[in-house]
């Protein structure tokens, strides 16, 4: 990158999905489904919402 552009990461707030499944929010962390699984009990997460049986996650207020 010798003409001064700058290197964004993969996972900026644009490119994310307005739901994310517990696999893409501890790709995001850098952390295991298990420890997601902890912190959203434990309510550490925001913008937890619940589908039916599925937990999903506003990207948005995560990020924030």
């Amino acid at each position: 990158m010798s003409n001064g552009e700058l290197v964004t990461s993969p996972t900026t707030e644009r490119e994310l999905p307005v739901l994310l499944t517990t696999d893409e929010v501890a790709t995001l962390l850098r952390t295991s489904r298990k420890a997601v699984y902890c912190m959203a009990e434990r309510g550490q997460l925001p913008g937890k919402t619940r589908i039916g049986r599925r937990v999903l996650y506003r990207s948005r207020i995560l990020v924030d």
